[in-house]
């Protein structure tokens, strides 16, 4: 049903439909595009109407939000024209002043931890599958493997090892997770523990199920000496009101985030510190990675006291 004029030049050069085949956007970042679509018909592509001049990958209207799909190395400081280090913080920030919730993907993301993506679209726009009432399901302590397996499974990040795993069971599955460690910036965060992975089942929206393991995350930590349970929310991905429902009061932010990446998927920058007196940046070149910019974090805590 799209209508475009063409030159007969064009025609003669095999100028293709830009809805079927648009110009600039990857195969990947196409399929992410129509798979929102098809949940939501009235997304946009390429808007620039919400936070003019800027662009938002896909838009959509109805639930006042939007998608970004960032390819690594175009936005890595190893492309033709590197984008600025505040480029993703900076979309966030003129979303948020506009009411629109933006969601930014890295393409190693998309390409390989799809379902999840596509398990936080759909409760991005209300439209996951199954839901489950916390109060029908049991806390239990779980072991390392299992909740490595979860975790993978489930959370953008994967798994991380930590001092405590609380599953929420609805029968014999798992349907929800929260694990407890101490934070790297003790010093910073004193007699505090830190959410280090909290995520649902694939397709699942747990009702209650943050507050629920979170009571249990509390007598955990108070048991263990703690005052404070710190967590952080990358604003690639949310604001943390989930987290201010329950309780927590956001205290900071991280300033603008970065990791490293050889253009197919992305690495800690702690893995390249500095060391034997070379810079962390002469290690990073040595080893054929460049940077990529996030949009840092919300840091926000919840007194035990």
């Amino acid at each position: 049903g799209a209508e475009q004029k063409k030159t007969l030049q064009a025609f003669e050069r095999g100028s293709k439909c830009e809805s079927c085949f648009p110009v600039g956007r990857s195969s990947e970042e196409h399929d992410m595009g129509e798979f929102i679509k098809a949940l939501s018909p009235d997304a946009v592509f390429n808007d620039r109407s919400v936070i003019h001049p800027k662009e938002i990958d896909v838009y959509v209207p109805s639930k006042s939000c939007g998608f970004e799909y960032c390819g690594l190395y175009y936005h890595s400081d190893a492309a033709p024209e590197p984008k600025a280090k505040n480029y993703h913080l900076s979309k966030y920030v003129c979303s948020a002043e506009k009411g629109v919730d933006l969601v930014q993907f890295f393409n190693d993301e998309w390409k390989y931890k799809r379902e999840i993506c596509q398990s936080m679209i759909k409760h991005r726009l209300g439209v996951t599958p199954r839901r489950i009432a916390a109060r029908s399901c049991k806390v239990k302590e779980v072991d390392w493997s299992i909740a490595s397996e979860f975790f993978d499974r489930t959370h953008i990040s994967g798994a991380v090892h930590a001092k405590c795993y609380l599953a929420l069971y609805h029968g014999d599955e798992i349907v929800a997770m929260l694990s407890l460690k101490n934070p790297i910036q003790k010093r910073t965060y004193p007699n505090s523990v830190e959410i280090a992975r909290f995520s649902t089942s694939i397709d699942t929206h747990v009702n209650g199920g943050l507050q629920r393991l979170l009571k249990h995350a509390r007598s955990w930590a108070l048991k263990q000496g703690y005052e404070n349970i710190i967590t952080y929310v990358d604003r690639r991905f949310g604001h943390g009101r989930g987290y201010e429902k329950v309780g927590f009061v956001r205290i900071g932010d991280t300033g603008i985030s970065y990791e490293y990446t050889d253009c197919n998927l992305r690495y800690d920058r702690f893995k390249y510190r500095r060391r034997n007196g070379k810079s962390e940046r002469e290690i990073a070149s040595e080893s054929g990675v460049c940077r990529v910019y996030g949009c840092g974090s919300w840091i926000y805590s919840l007194s035990l006291k």
